[in-house]
């Protein structure tokens, strides 16, 4: 019998979880599963892919290029993207607003993060932007 842990999961079924759950006498256990609801799926497919595509960028290293290439990763995955909204694939609908979004999620090269702004014109924030500088 296959080594298993036994609860509660509430997550997705994919290739790995499928396996183990082969490899276990059915005889032996209750399995309780349920299709992906439509309602729920968008935030329940997010989430397993963020997991997933946290494991993949660490397995990108390569020194000095990391950063370009995982930034090449994301741009790519949002490009594929652009490319299903334009052929209408997976039930898209062709819209030019949704791929103009799409598009401008791109990051650039140079993958800058945002960390603050501050409006130099008001006297209180000018108290707090000393602050705010990183050193």
């Amino acid at each position: 019998m296959s080594k298993i842990i036994y609860g509660l999961y509430e997550q997705i079924i994919n290739g790995i979880i499928n396996e183990n759950l082969t490899k276990v006498d059915q005889e032996l256990i209750i399995k309780d599963t349920q299709p992906l609801d439509s309602a729920e799926s968008s935030k329940i497919l997010a989430d397993y892919l963020t997991r997933i595509l946290r494991e993949i960028f660490d397995y990108i290293e390569d020194g000095d290029a990391v950063v370009r290439d995982r930034v090449n990763l994301c741009n790519g995955i949002l490009k594929y993207i652009g490319e299903c909204i334009q052929k209408g694939s997976f039930s898209f609908k062709k819209d030019q607003e949704t791929l103009k979004r799409v598009k401008s999620f791109l990051i650039s090269q140079d993958a800058q993060i945002l960390l603050s702004l501050v409006d130099k014109q008001k006297q209180a924030d000018q108290e707090l932007y000393p602050a705010l500088k990183r050193p």
